[in-house]
């Protein structure tokens, strides 16, 4: 061993265990195997250590746990902070298009059609930004699976869900804008310059 590896210990063992259900038996066997064979007392015994795969696993989940809650947490901000973009984007077609507005209610157009209307321009709005973020993801997944080698897979499941954010997001940022749209009064919105 030593003109081997140059030392005379051994690091590790792997051992494999046939069925998952004898983990906690083989490691009780291979702690009572190394104290009878290397002669070790009580106060030895944390001298090694036995771990198994379900630890490392464990670890490993909660790790990946973690990374997921910060990255939802920045998907979150990143909804949030487009909302907004959107809500100004949307409050700045309602001043432009006052007259617009004014003259649609003048010749009938309800509270309802008006609010209808500008919540589906940023409906329209956001499911285009989706649209854009689902292809820029799944390109990016095909340039690491490629470049790096990881294995990636974008479900129809994200795929859905990144639309049905998108709209949801265009209707709660949407929102105030169509209903401030909707309030104006059709006189002074065509007196709007």
């Amino acid at each position: 061993m030593y003109r081997l590896l140059g030392k005379k210990y051994v690091d590790y063992i792997e051992v494999e265990v046939d069925d998952q259900k004898f983990i906690d038996e083989v490691k009780k066997d291979i702690e009572n195997i190394i104290i009878k064979r290397h002669r070790l007392k009580a106060d030895n015994k944390d001298s090694f250590s036995i771990r198994d795969m379900t630890e490392i696993r464990e670890t490993f989940m909660n790790m990946i746990k973690t990374m997921t809650t910060l990255l939802g947490c920045i998907a979150a901000i990143s909804l949030i902070v487009g909302g907004v973009g959107i809500m100004n984007i949307m409050l700045v077609s309602v001043a432009e298009r006052t007259r617009e507005i004014g003259l649609r209610k003048a010749i009938g157009a309800s509270r309802k059609d008006i609010m209808l209307q500008f919540l589906i321009e940023a409906m329209i709005l956001t499911c285009l930004g989706g649209v854009v973020g689902i292809i820029v993801g799944i390109g990016a997944s095909f340039l690491l699976s490629l470049f790096a080698g990881w294995t990636t897979k974008v479900s129809l499941f994200s795929i859905i869900l990144a639309t049905v954010f998108s709209i949801g997001v265009g209707i709660c940022f949407g929102l105030w804008p169509a209903r401030k749209a909707s309030r104006l009064n059709p006189i002074e919105a065509l007196r709007y310059e």
